[in-house]
């Protein structure tokens, strides 16, 4: 909003640019009472008056994760990533998308790029567990939860890496009680 200000009173913004200004402002303020909808509506229509708002696109893509679509999110992240390819936090929430779109594999990808650029990334950290364990890498998933775990005082983050934990225990126990049936 300060920034709005300023350049009002500087009067650098032009018209369209504050109509826009106004629709990204109002998508956040749908976003924010949980109106996901209207949001994604709002916010697209934003975007389509500056392609270019990445932080615009940004806002638009929580909007369509907040509403379960997932593939629109990714395809917008996708587009982010190309221009700002150093954003970490749109590395992650692309990998979400991926990962919520079903697409473990390629969540994984962002997940480890977005760790190369930061390895103490605990959000990353525990996403690419969680990725590794839909592609069934139990071995790499749990290493990873184990460390995250030791590396964060976050208790959301511990708290699902303890879940991607428990999960693999049950997996390894079904696992071997397949075997057990199949040899008996």
């Amino acid at each position: 909003m300060t920034r709005l200000l300023l350049a009002l009173i500087l009067g650098s913004l032009t018209p369209a640019a504050l109509a826009e200004s106004d629709l990204v402002q109002q998508g956040i303020d749908q976003l924010n009472r949980g109106a996901y909808s209207t949001a994604v509506s709002t916010l697209r229509k934003a975007v389509i008056a500056t392609p270019s708002d990445l932080q615009a696109r940004r806002y638009l893509c929580s909007a369509l994760l907040s509403s379960g679509q997932a593939t629109a999110s990714a395809q917008q992240l996708e587009i982010i990533v190309k221009f700002a390819p150093g954003n970490n936090s749109d590395l992650c929430m692309l990998a979400d998308s991926y990962f919520l779109c079903g697409e473990s594999e390629k969540s994984a990808e962002c997940y480890k790029k977005a760790l190369r650029s930061d390895p103490s990334n605990v959000t990353a950290s525990y996403g690419l567990s969680r990725a590794l364990l839909a592609v069934g890498d139990l071995a790499a998933a749990q290493d990873l939860a184990l460390h995250t775990i030791r590396s964060t005082t976050n208790p959301k983050i511990r708290g699902a890496c303890a879940q991607i934990l428990s999960q693999i225990k049950q997996r390894s126990l079904v696992q071997s009680g397949s075997g057990a049936v199949a040899k008996g």
